[in-house]
């Protein structure tokens, strides 16, 4: 994010007259942003412009291009701040699924449940990250760092039960089981490239087929 710039007010007031107007300032990014936010997840897209932003935020788009010099930043920021808040989430997931499962058929279920409903909840989000991210380096660049993050929770979890993962290769086989349950999951909820979410699906049937495969496929010592 690139940093905001000073707003000095009337020199001849006050300083405590001039800390208001630095709120306000404050406020209207806020508003920018979570305008922003909130037109991405209506849109599923970044189809909208610099005016719609400004009338959701009450704000104008003068003061937009003050704190952001294009409308790709002020996306990029949006979205970064939003990857966050979602990575936030997942963590706590995470820790929740740790807490309640007491071997690996529970783990591999609570996580499905837990991951499958994050994705869903945050699905126009990720999916305007994502081809963003296509052209979009910067984007790309914590996109990938947040694919990473995901994969080393699952691993987290699935390896809290080592006794019950066959064979010796156990760190490869938690990497892969996560991989299989986003492929899944990502095709269900339309990320990437291939978009199956108009397909009507029955969710919790979906979801106990994809946990017993993942359990059988851990369990399995070749």
């Amino acid at each position: 994010m690139q940093p905001m710039p000073s707003f000095h007010g009337d020199p001849s007031l006050p300083a405590a007259a001039k800390l208001p107007e630095q709120d306000r300032s404050k406020a209207s990014q806020e508003r920018m942003l979570a305008a922003t936010r909130r037109l991405i997840a209506h849109h599923g897209s970044d189809d909208f412009t610099l005016k719609d932003v400004a009338l959701a935020g009450k704000v104008s788009v003068g003061s937009i291009y003050l704190r952001y010099p294009s409308k790709d930043r002020l996306i990029r920021t949006a979205l970064s701040l939003e990857l966050d808040r979602i990575a936030a989430e997942e963590v706590r997931m995470v820790r929740s699924v740790l807490k309640k499962a007491y071997n690996l058929a529970e783990a591999v279920a609570l996580y499905i449940e837990g991951y499958g409903h994050l994705l869903a909840t945050n699905a126009l989000i990720l999916r305007t990250a994502m081809n963003r991210a296509e052209h979009d380096t910067e984007l790309s660049v914590i996109g990938k760092a947040r694919a990473e993050q995901s994969a080393v929770a699952a691993i987290q979890i699935f390896l809290a039960f080592p006794e019950e993962i066959g064979g010796q290769r156990k760190q490869a086989k938690a990497d892969v089981a996560f991989r299989l349950i986003f492929a899944a999951l990502a095709r269900e909820f339309g990320l990437g490239a291939t978009r199956d979410s108009a397909r009507w699906i029955d969710w919790a049937a979906f979801r106990q087929e994809l946990a017993l495969a993942c359990l059988a496929y851990l369990q399995h010592a070749p």
